[in-house]
Parts: structure tokens; sequence; C-alpha cells
């Protein structure tokens, strides 16, 4: 049971520079907790980081050898080295200078402090248990907030240290897990081995989804969390677990933001409060420093964005200051169609916020570029298209403000709407949102020259996408956009940033210096003259770079239609423009729950283009989140009437067949979406699962690997098909995608719930037992997950563990028969 690690190094020194580096006496070496340290790797990079205190590398490197310290023999806590692990990445939190390093050490504080508990529960001697629960109690600082340990695990360690106390036999440290856990089969007599039985049952349509956060400001994709399971099921006498099976909509209900198991940062205002009496909020999305309530506005009956500073980054006056005059430069670029519209700055409560725009993402995907990236669905005329959507935006701002550099271009801050439109944003605040202070240019082995450059000439950017003037000069023009976006666009192609790097010396390297590598075999089907335009935005001089945003438009559009076709046209007038609007309303609005306001405005919509395909299809998608699914039949019915070939409205109306129980017409729905847009990977997953519940097992695995070949980190994809898998006994193949899902999605509940009965199948109990705690960590409210944690319990013939999850199950759902069955056989 190895720690996890940030696998972060700082450059490498010479032994010379390292001797003179550490004959340089500073006031911490004796009172440094790292530098101080007996041992003396972590005293020599405990010195190391005083003296190169820019370098966050070196405190990620301390937390890291202390992470490693911290369990001996694989069997021991040490609570010297736990608490010192995690003072070091909680101090890289507060050295961090970007949202990557900042992101990083929040994410690795909160692993750690995680596999700690959980060893103490596998590894469950006096001294583990005492220091896990030491690392649960721990208070918030500035750095890191406090942890939110599922109550589940509190009662587990605090049911555990007693039993410590009393037994004698678990201080040995080498004691072998199955003494506590218990070997397959051990103590259950016969008849009771029989009786063991896990439920496989799909959650209630209103669970089957949920949305989880990137390491932006910005949605990852919007994801299904139930996995329909339908299995008989025998107890004590055979009982039929209810089928709730539904297909997958891309597109879900909207659901309240899900906390982790460690929480986040503070936020002034919470899901279901009102800001200023007016915005209530229907969700919240963290970055790195910034936070964004997304609103519905009561008074002008609209969503609306609104954005503003982590209240614990909120001391930095002169950011302050600059989020304010850099957030009314935004607002002075006004409307355009491919930017992110500021609408208002304002004081709430004494912090200003800006008022934004509210974009809504397309159906299975984040609002960001980068959940398109991560996704694999960008096709080559996504590409060149949303490339001519952020240089529109991009000339539109250099023409209202002459002069105008973005400096913090990248997938993170092209969001692309609902119906395919890419938008710029974060125009300027990066500069103050992104850093609370700003680094000097160079880092830690800069010279004494550029350490004393002024704040005006700091670090801005973020170093995948930085320019390498960005790196070396104190000025900056459009062109380094220019490089900005050129590295989007290769990003964009291929799946990655044309330079790989850990520390900032190295960005800087690789920026100034490497050339990009276009042998990618990705870069095959790319037409040569884009190829060669990319290799210009990625040229080192800015004079080899296109000079104007005017030109790179001219380019790009005649590549277009040199090899896709002609440019789609946006309506920007008259009644289309209206009818479009009305769109954006509507579906941002069902975004937010108000499903009959979206309607209304969906119905003026259509009131002006009865003929639109797209109108009726948005329609009775908000028709189907109500329930009801004879008036969305209809929609779509009118939809595919207009556009039979339109793909969408085809898997929309197969989710509606299937919720009325009209399988075959379902199943032949969802057929047609394949055939009218083989790369929606959402039709072939539904088909998979339509074909998994008529029992042909062969034909939904070749689906949903369809589905997985379009979208490797389509975790619902992995856990269906470890469905599949599991329901036709192939059980180690069932495991091995339970795992990738849960490692894709980490919260996935339904996952961890099928993973546990592909183990408790395998007589694999630990690993089962172990697996349905985390199901009913990320959804304490499904009967289920705590039937099946109390039924193997029951298996391994451990009782009074049992007795908390079955009285959990009969609390969820006090109508469940099978609870109250398991819990009378615990008693």
């Amino acid at each position: 049971m190895k720690p996890p690690l940030s696998q972060r190094r700082p450059p490498p020194l010479t032994n010379d520079e390292k001797r003179k580096a550490l004959k340089r006496r500073h006031n911490g070496d004796h009172a440094d907790p790292f530098a101080s340290d007996p041992n003396p790797d972590i005293s020599e990079l405990g010195k190391l980081a005083l003296r190169f205190p820019d370098d966050v590398n070196y405190v990620f490197a301390i937390g890291d050898v202390c992470a490693e310290k911290s369990f001996v023999n694989e069997e021991r806590l040490l609570i010297f080295y736990v608490g010192k692990t995690l003072i070091a990445f909680k101090r890289a939190a507060t050295r961090a200078t970007n949202d990557i390093d900042l992101q990083q050490a929040t994410r690795i504080a909160e692993e750690y402090a995680r596999w700690v508990i959980r060893t103490a529960i596998v590894r469950p001697t006096q001294r583990n248990v005492s220091v896990a629960l030491w690392v649960a109690a721990q208070d918030s600082d500035e750095a890191l907030p406090r942890l939110k340990i599922a109550p589940v695990v509190i009662r587990e360690l605090l049911n555990l240290y007693p039993k410590m106390q009393n037994d004698a036999t678990q201080f040995d440290a080498t004691q072998d897990d199955a003494t506590q856990y218990g070997e397959a089969g051990s103590e259950v007599t016969s008849s009771e081995q029989s009786n063991a039985t896990a439920f496989d049952v799909p959650p209630p349509e209103s669970d089957d989804s949920g949305t989880v956060w990137s390491e932006n400001d910005s949605p990852r994709s919007e994801s299904m969390l139930g996995e329909p399971l339908n299995d008989a099921t025998q107890g004590d006498q055979a009982l039929e677990a209810p089928d709730e099976s539904v297909a997958v909509d891309p597109s879900p209900a909207p659901q309240p933001a899900r906390v982790s198991a460690v929480g986040f940062p503070e936020t002034d205002f919470r899901i279901g409060e009102r800001i200023e009496g007016r915005y209530e909020i229907s969700d919240i999305k963290l970055g790195g420093m910034g936070v964004v309530y997304l609103c519905y506005d009561h008074d002008s009956r609209s969503p609306v964005a609104i954005k503003s500073f982590q209240k614990r980054f909120m001391e930095n006056e002169r950011a302050v200051a600059r989020f304010e005059q850099e957030a009314l430069t935004w607002i002075r670029l006004e409307k355009h169609v491919h930017i992110v519209r500021a609408l208002i700055v304002q004081k709430i409560q004494g912090q200003p916020h800006i008022m934004l725009e509210h974009v809504s993402a397309t159906e299975g995907l984040g609002v960001d570029l980068r959940s398109w990236i991560e996704h694999n669905r960008l096709t080559l005329k996504d590409t060149m298209l949303f490339a001519i959507h952020m240089a529109l935006g991009m000339q539109h701002a250099t023409y209202k403000i002459p002069g105008l550099v973005h400096r913090d271009l990248k997938p993170g801050n092209i969001l692309v709407s609902h119906d395919g439109i890419a938008k710029v944003t974060d125009f300027g605040l990066v500069r103050s949102i992104e850093q609370p202070s700003e680094m000097p240019i160079g880092g830690p082995d800069a010279d004494s020259q550029d350490a004393r450059l002024t704040r005006a000439h700091a670090f801005v950017g973020t170093p995948p996408y930085m320019s390498p003037e960005q790196f070396t000069s104190r000025d900056v023009d459009l062109r380094a956009d220019m490089y900005s976006f050129g590295c989007t666009l290769y990003e964009m192609l291929i799946g990655k940033p044309p330079f790989k790097a850990k520390t900032m010396p190295e960005w800087r390297r690789a920026h100034t210096t490497e050339e990009a590598d276009f042998s990618h075999k990705k870069f095959e089907g790319v037409p040569s003259g884009f190829l060669n335009l990319l290799k210009k935005f990625l040229a080192k001089s800015p004079d080899d770079r296109p000079q104007t945003w005017h030109d790179v438009v001219d380019a790009l559009s005649e590549l277009y239609r040199k090899h896709i076709g002609e440019l789609p046209q946006l309506s920007t007038d008259g009644v289309a423009l209206e009818a479009r609007e009305l769109m954006d309303k509507g579906y941002s609005l069902t975004e937010l729950g108000r499903y009959e306001e979206a309607l209304a405005a969906y119905d003026q919509a259509i009131g002006l283009q009865q003929d639109n395909s797209w109108f009726w299809a948005r329609r009775a998608r908000t028709l189907r989140l109500l329930g009801r699914y004879e008036e969305s039949l209809k929609c779509y019915q009118q939809s595919l009437k207009i556009q039979p070939d339109y793909a969408w409205a085809w898997n929309g109306l197969g989710i509606i067949y299937d919720r009325l129980g009209r399988l075959p017409e379902a199943l032949e729905a969802f057929q047609k979406g394949t055939q009218f847009n083989p790369l929606d990977v959402w039709s072939w997953y539904n088909l998979g699962d339509i074909q998994l519940r008529q029992g042909d097992y062969e034909q939904a695995a070749l689906n949903l690997q369809q589905a997985i070949l379009l979208d490797g980190r389509n975790a619902q994809a992995w856990a269906k098909l470890g469905k599949v898998y599991r329901t036709d006994q192939d059980l180690p193949h069932a495991i091995e995608s339970y795992q990738r899902a849960v490692e894709l999605q980490p919260d996935y509940a339904w996952a961890f719930n099928g993973l546990g009965l592909a183990f408790k199948a395998m007589s694999r109990w630990d690993e089962a037992v172990l697996s349905f705690k985390r199901a009913t960590k990320y959804q304490p409210e499904v009967v289920w997950h705590w039937y099946n944690l109390a039924e193997t319990l029951v298996a391994m013939g451990r009782y009074l563990d049992a007795l908390h999850p079955a009285q959990e199950a009969t609390r969820v759902d006090p109508q469940n028969s099978p609870a109250w069955g398991k819990l009378g056989q615990v008693f």
C-alpha cells in the first residue's frame, strides 16, 4: 500500500551549485520543520526550499519523501511524518503561483489524507487508527479546506479504536488482513453462505445524473451516475430487485453540486441562497482561486453567471483592484457572439463580482473546450470551425480595444455553447484571479535584475500555452496571443499541448528553444495549408507569426471553404436572431431547473420558426425532464418529421420509448442515431444498454466498446461494459472495466457497487467490502449500497459490523422489504 505522490521534482543542481546554495546561511535552518529534520534527505531538501522559495517543486518533493517515510514496512503509520507530509503539501498550496500548482497541491493533500484513513482501516492497529482519527480531525487553514470525511468513515474508525484497546491481538502490526476481515467463507455456515446475496438494481430516475467539475471554473462533462441493474437475486427467499433500468440521456436533469469527501474551499454563498435578494444560486463552480455562481435572476427572469474571488484570496488588495479595472475593460468589449459577455461589475458584501453571460454546454460534455479535447469529440471540421470562432472573438476584442492582449488563451478559457459556438472568456481577469501574488519572471533561478522586476512585469499566463516572450520579455503584444492560440490548436488536433515539461525552467526552455513535433499520426489527415499556418502560430519570433487577427480570420476561413465547405452562417438580426436568443435562454433555464419558463421561451421561438427541427427537439428534452413523456414523444416526432436524419433527436426519441417501456422501438431509434451520426457516443451507449437488457451480451459489449473507442474517458460506458461482462460471468473483465470507470470518475457510486458485486462473486471479500463502502460514501441515500455492504459482511460472518449498514438500509428506504429482511438476518 504505497502512499500517493506528487512526482514533482525541482530542477537538478550540480554538486557545486548545491554546495554554494547550502553554504549561504538562512535563519530558518534550525527552526524550519524540514530543514531541521533528522533525515538527511529531508533536511537537505528543506534547506534548499528555504533558499529557492519561488520554486514550489522543492516543497512537493519534501511532501513525497515524508509520505514515503510515513508508513513503516507497509504496516505502521508514523504520525511524525504523516503530519509533516500534510504540512508540506499545504505549504505547496500556499506558495502556488498558478492554478496548476494550487490544484495539484490540494489534490495530493486530499488523496494522501484519504490514503492514511484507508490504510488504518485495512491495517487496524491502535496506532494506525489513532493517526487516521487525528488526520480526520484536522482543522482548515488558509492553504487547504477542512477535510470533510464521510460520517460512515468516521464511524468505522471510532468502531475500530475501542476494539484495538480491548483486543491485544490487534496490536500486532504483522497480523494478516484476513484476521480482521475474514477469509472467504470463514465462520459462515453452509446455509448462511447460500443466502449470501447482493442486490443489483438501478438508482431512481431522479438520481441517474450528476455533474462534476474540472480543474477550471467551468464544468467537466455532465455524466450519468446511475448504472441500471436488474439481476434477479436471492436472500432468505427468492427476491426480484425492481427493474428501473433506463437509457442514458447525455444531457441529464440538473443536480446540486456534490461535495467531495474532503469538500471544497469556503464560498460566501450556498446553493439555494439569493445574492442581493435576486440571484438565486443553482450551482457553484470553483477554479483554483475563482468562484462562479450559476444563478437565476428573479428580476429579469433569466440565467446569469456571477464570478468573483474565493473568499480566502480577497486579502490581496492590489489583485482585487486589478480585477475590477480589468473587468471594466472586459465590459468595454460589449456584445459579440464569440466572446463571453461581461455585463456589469458590482460590489457585493464589499467584494467585487462580475455578472457574465450564462453559457450552457453541449450534451455529455463540460462547457469548456478542454472537455471536448479530453473526450476526443473534436473532428477536423470542429477544430477548424472553433478556430475561426476564437479568431473572430479576438478580432472583435482588438478592434474594440486596440492593443488588447488576452495573455491566457487556452482550452480552459474557451467555452463552447450547447449549439456549438466557441466563445473566448476571461479577458484580463487571469492577471488577478489566477495568481494572488505574482512570481517574477524566471522563477527561483532568475538573476538579480529579473528578481527586481515590478509587478507590472510579473509572470502572467499558463505555462503550457505561454509565448516565448512571456517568459523572457517585459512587454507583449497580440502576437503573444497568436502563439497561445497555436498551442491550443495543436492540442485540439492531437490531444496534448506541443511541449511536455513540469518545472517553470523546463517550460521556459521548451517554449524558447524547442520545436513542436509534427510527426504525430493524427496530423496525417490535416490539410497541409492548415499545418503550415499552425507552424506560423508557433514561431519563436513574434515577427514570424501572423500580425493581425483579421489576417488569421481570412486565412482560416479560406482553408475551411477549401477543405470543408461553406462556413455556417450565424443569424445576426431580425426574427432569426430573436428566435436563437430565445433558444439560448430556454436551454440555460433548463440547465437551472426552470423547466416551465424554459418551455415558455421555446414556445416563443417555435412561434417565430415553426419549421426548425432543433427547436422542437430541445422542447422535447425539457418535457422529458418534467416526466411528460407523451408530450415529449410528439415533439421528437415533429422534429424528425422536419429533419429525418437528425441523430440527436433519434437518441432522444429512443430515451422516451425506453421510459415508456417500448424497448423494440427504443432499440430502432438508437440504431437510427448511430446510423445518422456514427460519432455520437450516447447512441452507441444506449444501444448497448438495450441489448444488455435483452440478453444479447455479445452485441451489447461490441456497441459499448464502440462508445469507448469514440471516448475513452467515458466512465459510464466503462461501467456499463463492466455490467455486461459481470452479467455474462466474465468477472475478470468486469472488474477491469469497473476499475477503469472509477479511475475516470472517483465518486461514481454505482460503478463501485458493480465492482463490489464482481469482487464478491469471486470471493474477494475484503475488496468487495471496500467497494461497497465507497458506494455508500458517494451515494449514502441509495438503499442498495447499504444492503450489499450489510449482506457481504453477513456472508463473512461479521454480524456486528453488518448491523450499522443494515440499519442504514432501512433508514434510507423504510418501505424496502429486503432491507428489513437483511436486518432481521443480522439480528
